[in-house]
Formats: structure tokens, C-alpha cells, sequence
């Protein structure tokens, strides 16, 4: 089984624009089931899979000078977003799917640096693509 590092990680918004500073990311796929028991049955509720959906998100040291990823991330935007879980060599893996920016916020504390936070919320199916 291979595994990777996530120090080499990259998250590509748009055509090849980069964001800047990113510290960690998550991805995850969801599945809605509608409850299909009926009475009389042996006491076990049934479900079938219907609607999936996928969303994400990306943790960042907040850099204002990143025009094109991070300042460009503005909520209700649409993207086509790439993310990169060993970088961006050839051959290499990564997830892809349009997706609209759900927030955009900073944080900082008084001894600390001021970081970000980017969620997006994706309009269709996430693919595993190749570099």
C-alpha cells in the first residue's frame, strides 16, 4: 500500500492558479439513503442509496498577495478545483470537480500567525483524474 507525504500536497483553483500557503486539506464524499423498511419485516430498517454529493476544504497561512488562490477564492464563486495529494508530477494522481466557494475566513490569535480557511461545496461528480 502506498503513502504519501502531506508535505507534497497542491490545490490548483482555476486554470493552474495555485493557492498559496496551503497547511492541510480535506476532502469528503457523502451519499444520502432514503429508509425503505416495511411493516412485517424482521426488525432490520432497509435503505437505498440515492443523491451523492462532495465538499472540501483547505486550511492556509493567510497571504493577501495570492491573487489568484486565495484572494480569487471569493464566496459564491465556481471553480474547477484540483487537488494534488503527493504534487503535481506527471503520472501523479489527483482529485478534481467543480465546486462553488462556501467560505472564506481568517484567523489569528495574539502570539500567532494569521491564518484562513477556504470550504467549497462541489456541483457534480468529484473524479480521480492524472497529472
Amino acid at each position: 500500500m502506498a503513502s504519501y507525504s502531506g508535505k507534497d500536497g497542491v490545490i490548483d483553483i482555476g486554470s493552474s492558479a495555485l493557492i498559496a500557503n496551503v497547511t492541510g486539506w480535506s476532502i469528503t464524499e457523502t451519499g444520502d439513503t432514503v429508509d425503505t423498511t416495511v411493516m412485517g419485516g424482521d426488525g432490520w430498517k432497509t435503505n437505498i442509496a440515492t443523491l451523492k454529493e462532495w465538499s472540501g476544504s483547505c486550511d492556509v497561512d493567510y497571504d493577501p498577495a495570492d491573487t489568484d488562490g486565495q484572494v480569487a477564492a471569493v464566496v459564491g464563486t465556481s471553480f474547477t478545483f484540483k487537488v494534488y495529494p503527493r504534487g503535481t508530477t506527471a503520472s501523479y494522481k489527483y482529485l478534481t470537480g467543480s465546486a462553488i466557494v462556501t467560505s472564506n475566513g481568517k484567523t489569528s490569535t495574539v502570539a500567532g500567525k494569521v491564518t484562513g480557511s477556504i470550504a467549497f461545496k462541489g456541483t457534480g461528480a468529484l473524479a480521480i483524474a492524472t497529472a
